[in-house]
């Protein structure tokens, strides 16, 4: 006996179990394995708190870019 449920009424059950394995964006169905579909890329700084979530070099890399930044505008401001 086959089921009675569409493919989409599946996939919607297999994103609620698991919903690492799908596109993050609430109506989306495609399953990726993780990430984001081609037809949801997330803005830059999504995509970039998501790498640094994966991935502690990459966050310490950030703040002291971030820092950097912070020094560079301060003595900007002293010599002006």
């Amino acid at each position: 006996m086959t089921s009675s449920r569409s493919t989409a009424a599946r996939a919607a059950e297999a994103k609620r179990l698991h919903p690492d394995q799908f596109c993050p964006v609430a109506r989306c169905l495609w399953r990726t394995g993780g990430g984001r579909c081609p037809r949801h890329p997330a803005p830059l700084a999504v995509e970039l708190a998501e790498m640094e979530a994966r991935d502690p070099k990459l966050r310490e890399l950030g703040e002291r870019i971030e820092n950097f930044g912070r020094v560079i505008a301060e003595n900007q401001k002293g010599t002006r």
